[in-house]
């Protein structure tokens, strides 16, 4: 599946009752397709759960609101982390990535099948579009977040 086939996968925004399977969907999505297998999901759980002590209070209700608020979680990730914000939002989405690579079903995510200089020039190029529309979006959905 290609980088800008995929749509707004980031699943609906949590409500009071979800847990960290809620959350560790919604950040899976940011960076993956379908359903979080349920051993990576606990291994998120486990590591999150010893790396949140890391964030003071303030900055995981920020980012709970903001979550809870915006759909495109990629789009807001990625415009906080430009702007250096929204920190733990960062983590989770890091933490998913580091945990997520060494699965064989996400190999084709991390490693090129094989060479095909034009089509890596227009992966490159889509991949930038993509990043910079994502990017744009997310810095209104980061005001959005500040305003109200």
């Amino acid at each position: 599946m290609g980088l800008l086939a995929r749509k707004d996968i980031s699943g609906p925004a949590p409500d009071a009752r979800s847990g960290t399977a809620v959350a560790a969907q919604r950040i899976y999505n940011v960076l993956f397709p379908g359903e979080i297998p349920s051993a990576l999901r606990e291994r998120y759980e486990q590591a999150w759960r010893i790396l949140a002590s890391d964030f003071p209070e303030e900055q995981h209700s920020a980012c709970l609101r903001a979550a809870g608020r915006i759909r495109d979680l990629e789009a807001l990730e990625l415009a906080a982390r430009w702007r250096g914000r929204l920190r733990p939002l960062s983590e989770q989405v890091r933490l998913m990535c580091y945990l997520a690579e060494p699965l064989p079903d996400h190999g084709s995510h991390y490693l090129a099948g094989h060479a095909a200089p034009v089509r890596a020039v227009l992966a490159l190029a889509a991949g930038v579009a993509r990043s910079s529309i994502k990017l744009a979006k997310g810095l209104l959905l980061l005001a959005r977040c500040d305003g109200g």
